[in-house]
């Protein structure tokens, strides 16, 4: 059923050109994430220090294609909901398609 399922999707995925194609991602991060490895010159110690109290979370989202780039962006504090994400793209995104 899978095997069918994924040759029918490229059946008409073949006859799609990539220019007309619409990609969407997003990403989160908290801006307490710090390295646990440093860098320093050959002989010399890294020092550094770590944020002790617990960062934002912010999340991200971005729509791209490969005629125009970048179309739009999103970032805001904590998550994306299903009302934030409805929101971008009847707002923000399908104007620019």
């Amino acid at each position: 059923e899978k095997q069918a399922q994924r040759h029918a999707f490229w059946e008409v995925m073949r006859d799609i050109n990539p220019v007309n194609l619409v990609f969407l991602d997003e990403t989160g991060v908290n801006l307490a994430m710090v390295s646990l490895h440093g860098l320093a010159l050959k002989g010399q110690r890294a020092y550094g220090k770590r944020p002790k109290a617990k960062g934002k979370n912010i999340s991200l989202l971005g729509v791209m294609t490969l005629a125009e780039g970048l179309l739009d962006g999103l970032s805001l504090e904590g998550g994306i909901t299903g009302e934030v994400f409805l929101w971008f793209i009847e707002t923000l995104l399908c104007p620019k398609l």
